[in-house]
């Protein structure tokens, strides 16, 4: 329900790609199903790294987010794990595949990450007892 609920406060959050459709975008969520922070780029690397300057620049979340799940509107690389790594949460999705370095990665560093992800459906790839409860 956490991930629905996630999936649901990302929508209409994307004016850049609703008039363009070639932008991607980047969500950290609380446990509260609160935004936390969006941003839109053309790439996906920018649009992480403009979140990062985010934190960066808040002091209250300066020191990570281990509570918070990010949702990024690409695939998952190796480089997307590691710069949510760098942010300190503990949860990662993606709308598109992972690739097998990122689920690497992400199971090496205690991640959580969730691909393919969709309101009704989404694939586990990492550390499902960190978040879910079976």
């Amino acid at each position: 329900e956490d991930i629905r609920a996630a999936v649901g406060v990302t929508k209409g959050r994307q004016s850049l790609f609703e008039s363009t459709g070639g932008s991607h975008g980047a969500w950290l969520i609380d446990e509260q199903q609160q935004v936390l922070a969006s941003f839109e780029d053309i790439g996906r690397h920018n649009c992480l790294d403009k979140l990062l300057g985010y934190l960066w620049m808040n002091p209250n979340l300066k020191d990570g987010v281990p509570e918070a799940t990010l949702i990024v509107s690409s695939r998952l690389s190796y480089e997307l794990v590691h710069k949510a790594a760098m942010m300190g949460v503990s949860v990662l999705c993606s709308i598109g595949a992972p690739s097998s370095l990122a689920v690497e990665l992400s199971k090496s560093l205690g991640m959580t990450s969730l691909g393919f992800l969709k309101k009704e459906e989404f694939n586990i790839y990492t550390n499902p007892n960190l978040y879910f409860q079976f």
